[in-house]
């Protein structure tokens, strides 16, 4: 309900009227910038993820790994077109991605992969 709608039925002056009136174009612009500035928030969020997501990772022998607090790594291999963790199917076959990406390596060879990784 607006401001003009509740004030209706009082007896009120021109200048009262158009004072309501400049505050409900008030409300709908300081509304309209509220809604603009949450999508801001949201995308600069999603970029500082992004780059500290990156900063966790590293990349060896086309996939990512990333890095743990004690200076290891997690033995999670990571597509490096999605970002999502690979399976080796039975440790036999490369490491694959849901989103088709394939690594040079196989399950069986992340220990030999793990050991190479920079320090």
């Amino acid at each position: 309900m607006s401001i003009i709608e509740l004030i209706a039925d009082i007896p009120t002056n021109a200048v009262l009227r158009e004072q309501a009136k400049a505050l409900e174009k008030k409300i709908a612009d300081l509304e309209q910038q509220n809604d603009e500035l949450k999508k801001r928030i949201k995308e600069i969020e999603s970029q500082l993820a992004a780059k500290t997501a990156a900063d966790d990772l590293v990349e060896h022998r086309g996939v990512y790994f990333k890095r743990q607090q004690n200076g290891g790594y997690t033995r999670t291999v990571l597509c490096i077109v999605c970002r999502k963790p690979m399976s080796s199917s039975q440790q036999v076959l490369n490491y694959r991605c849901m989103c088709g990406y394939v690594a040079d390596f196989t399950g069986r060879q992340l220990d030999e992969v793990m050991r190479s990784l920079p320090k």
